[in-house]
């Protein structure tokens, strides 16, 4: 699931023309649909979709459309809400890197 919703970003960020209202809405509604699907998963499925959901992350920072990163960083905040405190350090470390280039790219 989370790889497909990668793809459809792909596919956007790939597209020479960003400004129309289909390829917007698509990118949001598909955001939309990810942040509700994650809010009905279980604990151990966000453990099982961490890295894809990373990945997802990374990828999504290149969209230059604020309502879809918006709706990213929404995304992270709930996951790392609802998941159980990690122990790992190399998880922690991730997540933490990750915030921090969301935080770096609404500073600009």
């Amino acid at each position: 699931m989370i790889d497909n919703v990668k793809q459809i970003l792909r596919q956007v960020v790939m597209s020479k023309d960003k400004t129309t209202p289909t390829q917007s809405g698509l990118e949001v509604n598909i955001l939309q649909f990810l942040y509700e699907y994650l809010l009905k998963a279980s604990e151990s499925q966000l453990i099982v979709v961490r890295s894809s959901l990373l990945s997802l992350m990374k990828e999504g920072l290149q969209l230059n459309f604020p309502p879809a990163l918006f709706l990213l960083l929404v995304i992270l905040r709930s996951y790392v809400q609802n998941i159980p405190l990690q122990e790992d350090k190399k998880v922690r470390k991730e997540l933490q890197v990750m915030c921090f280039h969301f935080v770096l790219l609404w500073s600009k």
